[in-house]
């Protein structure tokens, strides 16, 4: 009986390539991700609550506007020099 041979071993490089390209896709994935949360940070916490957003955006947004506020202030103090030293 004469049956063609089925090759069940791929060659190296369509390994490779297939690890390649997996790999990108991935980081692609993290990166979307990473901008999204970081366009969900600048959001004002109301809306946040609004759109149905988890508690822990929610808290670094707060935390990021905070952050944000203090480094305004901070740059505000270094600038005027007859403002009092918070130091």
């Amino acid at each position: 009986m004469n049956s063609p041979i089925l090759s069940l071993h791929r060659p190296w490089w369509q390994r490779a390539a297939d690890s390649l390209l997996s790999a990108l896709a991935r980081w692609r994935e993290e990166r979307a991700l990473r901008r999204e949360i970081a366009a969900a940070r600048e959001m004002d916490e109301s809306t946040l609550r609004d759109i149905g957003a988890p508690q822990w955006l929610i808290e670094e947004a707060r935390h990021h506007r905070e952050q944000a506020r203090f480094d305004r202030e901070l740059q505000r103090v270094r600038a005027d020099p007859a403002s009092p030293r918070y130091w």
